[in-house]
């Protein structure tokens, strides 16, 4: 049966209820608006700080003694101790109770309590559920006089008794204090209406992520950082609403319409992907960053709407298209051999290029290491030579004369191949260049001799920037995906000849 009547109790606790919030409120009929509420609740909040701070390090003090008291065992000495940790318990608690009146006073002589009086109640029914709670475990935890010698069996035979578990459950329970952890403060910037098209994004971004996701600061203070947060134009457009919950989403669709241009920004980041230059076998950083920025690119129009990421749909084929034709082809090598993918996706590529570019290194840093091996071959052929001809020096005289007679002729023979091939060249057209037509080959040029008087003149030529045809554009060279038959004299590249070498 139930101590008491719980509904008359009840209805009597209302009727105090009510008598006592028109004490608190007095007799002011004036309204406070939010500018003024908010000022006025910062300056309870400093005024409640320190005090706050000094209760929950005396809670902290009883959460621990609480802990401390849950290892003990049930052995005499223990009971002894278990008594004397519960008197200091019961001291910390004394004295939160005076910073609880403390706390109470401060938040009674405020002028805020004339218009919300809230804040006093949700402390005073914090501050009880947390002495109810300790005194609950005071009981539990206070062992008994008269079984304090019975077995440890008898004593768990208990009904009454409180587990270690239920016991650390209740200890979770007991917030000592919220601890905040201090982050340095982060700076939104500043928008004045004016710039590109893209910094109104960039500024709205930065404000929802710092004050718009916040859900203990109101709407109407929030639409206050956004004034505080707007210059020129842009306030202009805001500063006459006035700072009520309901507006802030009345100011962001205001800025919206006048300063996010979404579809100039989807064009802006289609021609960032599409302009981007075909990428040679040279810098293979140069492929890392733009697929890095490809990747941000897609994902940016992926808030508008806009889902390339779907391998089947006809936009992530088209864009993977796109995105191979400006891959150097070691680099579609590698990929096609590490995905067994004959058409990579777009997928494909952002999920493996790092790989493919780790891949690719590795078989450089071997090739750069190969002409040592090289030079150790051609050493020790040479010393094999040496062996011979020390072997022949043993031999006999005559042998000597013969071979030297075959080395003569040899001589002569070589000489007269060398006339031979003098005569043929000399009646051979020389090479014809093709930037200024002249009788010398085009990396001997000395009319167009820069890359960029070279660049230029391709331009007006119409000549491919590649392999110098003037059949086709550099865009449908052959040589960007299969490579010439002679690499370029200078960089040893097969994407170009050696008189188009422009960087």
């Amino acid at each position: 049966m139930p101590l008491f009547d719980k509904t008359a109790a009840s209805l009597l606790i209302s009727e105090l209820e009510d008598s006592l919030s028109g004490e608190l409120r007095g007799n002011e009929a004036d309204t406070l608006s939010p500018e003024d509420r908010n000022s006025l609740l910062q300056e309870l909040k400093e005024k409640l700080s320190p005090v706050k701070r000094s209760r929950a390090v005396v809670k902290r003090k009883i959460t621990l003694l609480f802990k401390n008291i849950l290892e003990l065992s049930s052995s005499e000495e223990d009971i002894q101790i278990t008594l004397s940790q519960l008197e200091g318990v019961r001291q910390y608690l004394a004295e939160v109770k005076i910073f609880d009146t403390k706390i109470e006073e401060i938040i009674s002589n405020s002028s805020l309590l004339k218009y919300d009086s809230s804040i006093l109640d949700e402390e005073i029914i914090e501050a009880s559920h947390y002495h109810m709670r300790n005194e609950k475990l005071l009981l539990r935890m206070t062992p008994d006089q008269k079984t304090c010698s019975l077995s440890p069996a008898s004593e768990h035979s208990r009904d009454d008794s409180m587990s270690r578990v239920e016991m650390q459950n209740i200890l979770k329970n007991i917030q000592a204090s919220k601890q905040e952890i201090k982050i340095p403060a982060i700076k939104c910037q500043v928008f004045k209406g004016e710039g590109d098209r893209h910094s109104f994004r960039s500024f709205l971004l930065s404000f929802q992520n710092i004050y718009g996701a916040r859900k203990d600061v109101s709407d109407a203070a929030k639409l206050q950082y956004l004034k505080s947060l707007l210059e020129g134009n842009a306030l202009k457009d805001i500063e006459h609403l006035p700072n009520v919950d309901e507006n802030l989403e009345v100011a962001l669709d205001i800025l919206k319409n006048l300063y996010l241009d979404e579809s100039y920004i989807i064009d802006s980041l289609f021609h960032k992907i599409d302009s981007a230059p075909n990428l040679d076998n040279k810098n293979l950083e140069n492929i890392r960053i733009f697929l890095s920025e490809v990747r941000a690119n897609l994902h940016e129009l992926k808030e508008f709407g806009l889902n390339f990421f779907d391998v089947s749909s006809a936009g992530c084929k088209l864009m993977s298209h796109i995105i191979v034709d400006k891959l150097p082809s070691n680099f579609l090598r590698e990929l096609k051999l590490l995905t067994q993918e004959e058409y990579p996706s777009l997928n494909h590529i952002l999920d493996n290029y790092g790989r493919v570019l780790k891949s690719i290194e590795k078989g450089r840093t071997k090739n750069q290491a190969s002409p040592k091996k090289e030079r150790y071959s051609e050493c020790r052929k040479q010393s094999r030579n040496d062996k011979k001809k020390s072997a022949s020096y043993n031999a006999s005289v005559s042998s000597e004369e013969e071979s030297s007679k075959y080395s003569k002729a040899d001589k002569r023979a070589e000489v007269f191949r060398n006339e031979k091939g003098k005569k043929k060249s000399s009646h051979s057209p020389p090479s014809k260049c093709k930037f200024c037509e002249g009788k010398h080959r085009m990396i001997s040029c000395e009319k167009y001799s820069s890359p960029e008087t070279r660049r230029e003149r391709c331009r007006e030529l119409n000549m491919c920037f590649n392999c110098s045809s003037l059949k086709h554009l550099s865009n449908k060279c052959p040589a960007k995906k299969y490579g010439l038959s002679n690499p370029c004299g200078k960089c040893g590249n097969r994407a170009h000849i050696s008189a188009l070498l422009f960087s």
